[in-house]
């Protein structure tokens, strides 16, 4: 079963609560880049935070949990900011 995400991602129903709240950001950012799971997967663990696509798509689904470290090297590897991972804002447009 599934739902779909106030972002517009289509994501799958979990009976348990969410882990994360940047999952559905980080798969629209590395979507936007044209990047697949193991790509991204890739570039995080060449900056040094081993991670294969499953964990990608655990992050994405919302079912696995975010470190501080983990939002810093991905957004690193996104190339945005950790508070866009975070806030879904761009930080130059918050007042």
């Amino acid at each position: 079963m599934f739902r779909m995400h106030a972002t517009g991602t289509v994501m799958p129903v979990s009976k348990n609560k969410p882990k994360n709240i940047s999952g559905p950001r980080i798969r629209r950012l590395r979507l936007r880049r044209g990047w697949t799971e193991e790509r991204l997967a890739a570039e995080v663990t060449a900056v040094g935070l081993p991670m294969d696509a499953s964990a990608v798509r655990r992050i994405e689904a919302r079912e696995r949990k975010l470190f501080d470290g983990d939002i810093l090297v991905l957004a690193k590897c996104l190339r945005t900011t950790t508070h866009q991972l975070v806030t879904g804002r761009d930080p130059k447009t918050v007042q």
